[in-house]
């Protein structure tokens, strides 16, 4: 369809409501165009500033979802904790998928998951790749149920040692 001739001749589309749904319509799909190159990103940064670098991104996409400034977002607080359900949760999804090319499970955007949990897991799989093959949302679990960093350490790799065995 050409928008720009049906603007022209189509009475309702020069109302006011239009002009917003528009203005909406075209900041998301800038939004949505500027893809990020994860791993160029995070390159030479250590770990803690590498996972504030991907929740800043990530804090942009559930502040555009929630149409809310991006310094009121949380990093640190539950997404489902702030609001967050199923279809904002596949927004947000959607949304990483594109512009940082990775995939988050649903389960755990309504598990309990921060924005600063899912920014961890992003930079851990960007370096050490698919050493382990734990998933996300394997991650995420063993990060919520085991103890200290030595402890998550091992509960992956007892995890993925199973999965050869089998």
């Amino acid at each position: 369809m050409n928008w720009g001739f049906a603007r022209d001749n189509l009475a309702v589309l020069k109302t006011p409501a239009y002009e917003l749904l528009a203005r909406e319509a075209a900041q998301s799909s800038n939004r949505d165009q500027q893809a990020v190159d994860v791993a160029s990103l995070i390159d030479g940064l250590d770990d803690v500033t590498a996972r504030t670098e991907i929740a800043k991104i990530l804090a942009q996409e559930v502040a555009a979802i929630f149409r809310m400034p991006v310094e009121e977002v949380q990093l640190n607080r539950s997404l489902s904790d702030i609001g967050m359900d199923s279809l904002m949760g596949m927004e947000l999804r959607s949304a990483a998928q594109q512009k940082l090319d990775i995939e988050i499970p649903m389960g755990a955007i309504a598990d309990g998951t921060t924005i600063e949990d899912i920014a961890g897991s992003v930079v851990q799989r960007i370096r050490k790749g698919a050493d382990k093959g734990l998933s996300f949302t394997e991650e995420t679990l063993i990060h919520q149920h085991v103890g200290g960093d030595d402890d998550v350490e091992g509960m992956k790799s007892k995890l993925s040692d199973l999965r050869q065995a089998v």
